[in-house]
């Protein structure tokens, strides 16, 4: 069983004691929004993830990777930049019991990996932290002819940037690589 609440919302008020006292997930208060979107990612995760290798692309605290890994991912590779995130996930890790699960500091613009290595990047609530010239070409080098993306960007609910990304559509598709397209953005 995955801890954490991840069968769950991320923030609920069921969850509101858990998450305030806990420090891993301080900041979760702010992701409530994300609740309209976490059912499709995780349904997303459990359609995808079996016999995959995955990267979980800036992993936070591992909660995102570890989950991966129970629903049957061959490997799962998780990076941020933090020290102490990679300690908190190699700690759920070994919490949960996940061996296919793999955690390490590394520059997201700059991953050093094989070309071609994954067939599912995620992401969660990272990207717009990136310089997205470096980002996600980084992505698309890192992932297999036929792989897919997963990005769940919280900052996609708000409608003010809704509007700047309607507005501006030709900013954001210069940054995707040939082929790419953004089809839905939740």
């Amino acid at each position: 069983m995955v801890t954490l609440g991840l069968q769950k919302p991320r923030w609920s008020l069921e969850l509101e004691d858990k998450i305030q006292s806990n420090p891993l997930w301080a900041n979760m208060r702010y992701y409530s929004i994300e609740r309209k979107s976490r059912d499709i990612v995780l349904g997303w995760f459990d359609e995808l993830a079996p016999g995959k290798d995955v990267l979980d692309y800036c992993c936070g605290n591992g909660a995102d990777g570890i989950y991966i890994a129970h629903k049957g991912a061959k490997s799962v590779i998780g990076i941020v930049i933090s020290d102490i995130s990679i300690d908190n996930c190699r700690e759920l890790a070994k919490q949960e019991g996940v061996t296919t699960a793999a955690f390490q500091v590394a520059d997201a613009e700059n991953t050093s990996f094989a070309d071609s290595s994954c067939d599912v990047v995620t992401e969660y609530g990272s990207l717009h932290h990136l310089d997205l010239e470096y980002a996600i070409p980084e992505i698309a080098r890192n992932l297999k002819q036929d792989g897919i993306v997963i990005c769940n960007e919280v900052r996609a609910h708000n409608p003010i940037i809704h509007a700047y990304w309607r507005l501006t559509p030709k900013s954001t598709s210069e940054l995707l690589p040939i082929g790419w397209t953004v089809s839905r953005v939740i």
